[in-house]
């Protein structure tokens, strides 16, 4: 196991820390030196075994807290948040390295983190846990495109709702229409997640699923209320009819971007929308 805070023994060097369950296990000297040479060079740290852990960084620290656990060549390793404590860009660049790691051992991993980018970054599979009880478990693509219900999309990331209308059409299709947005799209009924009941749909649109006019291949118009520059993207509040929609745009893809209030063009991907019963307890 490696814990959230690493759990290092401060009194021991690096390397007496990777062989404490070694020793505990009763290994000969030998296996210990030769698993502490192979546990280090495994971690890209070399040279770092009379070192004291409390001159190490985050990451280094991180590293250790890892080839201690794995010195026992487990068949299960379970990593309990380990990059929580990290900064940003060194918890991405970790986060690589167990991967790499994981994959190049083969070794089954369990690993419990509430940053939904780094489960889907690091994870053959995602199980998502909510109140307790497992509600979906599948690749990260399947359970971000197709959340199992509307908690479980909320939880994957940040998503608008709205509310539509829907009418059958032909061909096994609906007419969705958004209120108050002047916004219609024709969607598989097999586009739903649970049972339709009447003739009213909640709408789940993901920011991502918005771009200049013409990107998709649904076009809309609507007032720029907010905008703020983030790096590599733009996040925009866009007003259209009664509806205010987040929006998320590659920072590449704007020249010149409208003053507030201004008239602000779009277009949307349909094909991408989660659709859920409406009820009466789904505020927006």
């Amino acid at each position: 196991m490696v814990f959230q805070n690493y759990a290092l023994f401060p009194h021991l060097s690096v390397g007496e820390n990777i062989a404490y369950g070694l020793r505990a296990a009763g290994a000969s000297r030998q296996t210990i030196t030769d698993r502490i040479r192979e546990m280090l060079e495994l971690v890209d740290l070399p040279g770092f075994a009379e070192r004291d852990v409390h001159t190490l960084s985050g990451g280094q620290q991180q590293r250790i807290a890892l080839a201690r656990a794995l010195a026992h060549h487990p068949k299960v390793l379970l990593m309990d948040e380990p990059l929580s404590n990290l900064d940003a860009r060194l918890r991405v660049q970790t986060r690589v390295q167990i991967r790499d790691l994981q994959q190049r051992l083969g070794m089954t991993t369990v690993y419990v983190t509430h940053d939904q980018g780094e489960a889907f970054s690091l994870s053959d599979r995602v199980a998502v846990l909510l109140k307790g009880a497992i509600r979906q478990v599948d690749t990260p693509l399947s359970i971000y495109r197709h959340p199992a219900d509307l908690e479980v999309a909320e939880f994957l990331g940040e998503m608008n709702r709205c509310l539509a209308a829907i009418q059958p059409s032909t061909g096994g299709f609906m007419c969705i229409s958004l209120d108050g947005a002047g916004i219609t799209a024709s969607l598989p009924m097999d586009q739903c997640t649970g049972n339709l009941d009447g003739n009213r749909v909640l709408v789940g649109i993901r920011p991502e699923s918005f771009g200049p006019p013409g990107h998709f291949n649904l076009n809309g118009k609507g007032i720029l209320e907010e905008a703020n520059f983030e790096g590599e993207r733009w996040r925009l509040m866009v007003r259209i009819g009664s509806q205010v929609l987040l929006q998320h745009w590659p920072s590449a893809w704007i020249d010149r971007m409208p003053a507030r209030g201004e008239p602000f063009g779009f277009s949307m991907n349909p094909a991408t929308w989660n659709l859920f019963p409406a009820t009466e307890n789904q505020p927006l």
